[in-house]
């Protein structure tokens, strides 16, 4: 049996919201809807709410989308849609969410949740407050390469963990020479800024594969202070695009997060996680996995005088596909719609959503200040204030 889910998707003619959220609610519809009890799917029915409605009629034109409309309030008292989604920019969510709940309303938005931790907690009691479910977009936790290593640890193979190294980033063109292919914002503050961007990920990585964060150290800077628009236009960069901070995690690990777009790439892919334990290490990118077991583990030599005629890739094996892999956004929004009409565990709550953003806020604050901030446990009362 088939029940339509009516969702209003708000900003979705931004890169995220066209690109990742349409596609899969539309994967999702196309194949008959999602499975959440014994014989029983939910299939997404759209309405689209945006200010360019040109946009927004071609979107359903293309896409065999009934509705849309410029008008969010009106889309929020019909009865007829049940899930809020909200791929705005940043700063314009913590109003059309805050709405949305108070109407009743499941909300999904995507990370950062909203701007300020302030904000994030308060929506997560609000909430709680109006039984209302939500969640956030955690994304980077259904790629391939993080599944296979939480295999891995679930199997036990590190032993003990003790160290952790992520790495995000690659060369971000200026827009001289080649397009930018990221607006203008994205470098400006407020926003913009790498640590807005990347930071919320690698916090919810650390704390799904290895333990919550604790505390973090940050530093930060404006390596490229001028770039240029599509049009041609320069414009003035005020965010940082470089960031390197490091972060103390539950069991004394120390995990090294660095994030830049001013970094030509020499390493396995756009972002890696390396995993260090007692009984064996693991490298995840995007789509794969490598393992070194203790016992393999070779000895480097330091020989300057030396030809190197180690090849210390080739001495890492790859973990085999078990499973066959698909749109992260898409197994993101199964498990969501799951959790609101089957009441199966959610992780990637509107609490979860609260500590991406405080540590976005702290590592913006290490960064301005020089000093380790801490970061006591998060609840629906908020958290003592950083030191």
């Amino acid at each position: 049996m088939q029940h339509r889910v009516g969702i209003i998707c708000n900003g979705i003619t931004g890169r995220q919201g066209r690109t990742q959220h349409l596609r899969a609610l539309l994967e999702i519809r196309d194949q008959g809807g999602v499975q959440v009890t014994d014989g029983e799917y939910v299939v997404p029915d759209l309405i689209l709410i945006g200010r360019d409605e040109a946009k927004l009629a071609d979107l359903c034109n293309t896409f065999n989308i009934a509705s849309h409309s410029k008008d969010l309030f009106g889309a929020l008292t019909n009865p007829a849609y049940q899930i809020y989604l909200d791929t705005q920019i940043t700063e314009k969510r913590y109003d059309s969410l805050k709405r949305a709940i108070r109407m009743g309303k499941v909300v999904f938005a995507e990370m950062p949740l909203v701007c300020s931790s302030d904000e994030a907690i308060e929506l997560a009691r609000l909430a709680a407050e109006h039984s209302v479910k939500g969640g956030v977009v955690q994304n980077m936790l259904y790629i391939p390469g993080v599944i296979k290593m939480r295999m891995l640890r679930d199997s036990g193979f590190f032993g003990k963990i003790v160290n952790v190294q992520m790495e995000f980033g690659y060369w971000v063109f200026d827009g001289r020479l080649q397009k930018v292919r990221r607006p203008a914002w994205a470098f400006q503050k407020g926003n913009g800024g790498i640590i807005r961007g990347f930071f919320g990920h690698a916090r919810y990585l650390l704390e799904h594969l290895v333990g919550e964060v604790l505390s973090v150290q940050c530093a930060a800077t404006v390596n490229i202070t001028e770039r240029y628009d599509d049009f041609g236009r320069p414009f003035a960069c005020t965010a940082e695009d470089t960031a390197y901070a490091t972060m103390e995690l539950e069991g004394g690990v120390l995990a090294q997060v660095s994030a830049t777009w001013c970094s030509r790439l020499n390493r396995r892919d756009v972002f890696t996680i390396q995993i260090d334990g007692t009984t064996g290490s693991a490298v995840a990118t995007l789509r794969d996995c490598f393992i070194q077991p203790a016992p393999m583990a070779p000895q480097p030599r330091w020989n300057p005088e030396r030809e190197k005629t180690d090849d210390f890739m080739s001495q890492w094996q790859a973990i085999p596909d078990h499973e066959t892999y698909t749109n992260t956004y898409r197994i993101q929004w199964e498990m969501f719609l799951r959790h609101v009409y089957s009441d199966l565990p959610y992780t990637s709550d509107l609490l979860a959503g609260a500590r991406d953003v405080r540590l976005i806020e702290s590592a913006l604050s290490s960064a301005e200040s020089g000093k380790r901030i801490t970061l006591p446990p998060l609840n629906l009362d908020g958290a003592p204030k950083e030191k």
